[in-house]
């Protein structure tokens, strides 16, 4: 290297760093794609009407069925084997991750465990991947030694994509109470990433105010509490069209609503026995209130509008589930 590349390479190290970390996230959602579920269906529906079209048009160059049939049996499938494009974007996949990712504190894990399908072609896996934080220090530092005249839209794109992810990931563990590890890994390095989020331009993104959520509650002793509740949706506003507690009455039988109206319940006599969430427990209570209330009078239209049979039996569960709030009062 000569001595004006070496001055070059070392004076916008950053500027590679960037590009390789789009990249990374480029072959992430490219190995996500490849193994998606359209993917797999489209390539199982190519292995039924791909050889159907061969078959057609060897007939009308004058062949019969069956020489057309024993022609495309021998001459195999004209695209790459789904198989093997899986592979290649798995080994692209490998290869980023060793290079790129785990340097800076990222590991790959699984979506869900891998699903499968059936096609005319035999089995099709499906495995989508998500990014893990395996080292936050290392991943705070590099997102604090970034220049800003490095930052473009793509790279703050991607690194809400990748916190985002991790938020995922944090809150099926702390809701599942596994990979507490994981869950350690991430609050201890929680300023630091939070920093690093600041130092980039995302310090009022949605994902750093999220973390910061996690992290506070993770400080006050009640955020398990606090997942189970913004998991099912307790946190939104009553007739917020998410299907949350204030909705749930819209497309249910008796039995889907009281299930989901115990398992309020059942959060909001966790988060009383738990001493540290005093506060989290009234909010979540206040809240339970106003979403039931909401979901009565929505339901009362609605039956106004579709007849009175509409929802029958949703009278009994409303107000078993007022009684058992007022009881927890």
């Amino acid at each position: 290297m000569s001595t004006q590349e070496q001055t070059t390479s070392e004076s916008h190290p950053q500027s590679q760093a960037t590009r390789q970390f789009n990249e990374a996230l480029v072959a992430i959602h490219a190995h996500n794609d490849e193994y998606s579920l359209g993917k797999a269906m489209a390539h199982s529906i190519f292995g039924i009407i791909g050889p159907n079209l061969r078959i057609g048009k060897l007939m009308e160059s004058g062949m019969t069925e069956l020489e057309a049939r024993r022609i495309v049996a021998e001459e195999g499938p004209e695209t790459v084997p789904h198989s093997e494009e899986q592979e290649m974007a798995r080994g692209i996949l490998d290869l980023t991750s060793a290079q790129t990712l785990q340097p800076i504190g990222l590991k790959i894990t699984p979506v869900r465990q891998q699903a499968v399908m059936f096609g005319p072609q035999g089995k099709e896996e499906i495995g989508p991947v998500r990014l893990q934080l395996e080292d936050g220090d290392k991943f705070g530092s590099f997102l604090s030694g970034i220049g800003q005249e490095q930052v473009d839209d793509d790279f703050r794109k991607n690194v809400a994509f990748t916190v985002g992810s991790i938020l995922v990931e944090l809150s099926d563990a702390i809701a599942s109470g596994q990979d507490k590890d994981f869950v350690l890994e991430t609050f201890t390095a929680a300023d630091e990433l939070i920093k690093g989020l600041e130092d980039i331009g995302l310090g009022e993104s949605e994902v750093a105010k999220k973390l910061r959520d996690y992290a506070e509650h993770a400080k006050t002793g009640d955020l398990t509490e606090f997942v189970l509740a913004e998991r099912i949706q307790l946190f939104v506003e009553p007739g917020t069209p998410t299907f949350g507690p204030s909705q749930w009455q819209r497309d249910a039988t008796p039995k889907f609503l009281q299930d989901r109206w115990d398992e309020v319940v059942a959060l909001l006599r966790k988060a009383k026995a738990n001493p540290r969430a005093e506060a989290l427990f009234n909010q979540l209570m206040e809240n339970a209130k106003a979403n039931l209330d909401y979901a009565r009078k929505d339901w009362t239209e609605l039956k106004g509008k579709y007849g009175k049979d509409y929802g029958k039996g949703f009278d009994g569960v409303f107000n078993e589930v007022d009684v058992r709030l007022q009881g927890l009062s």
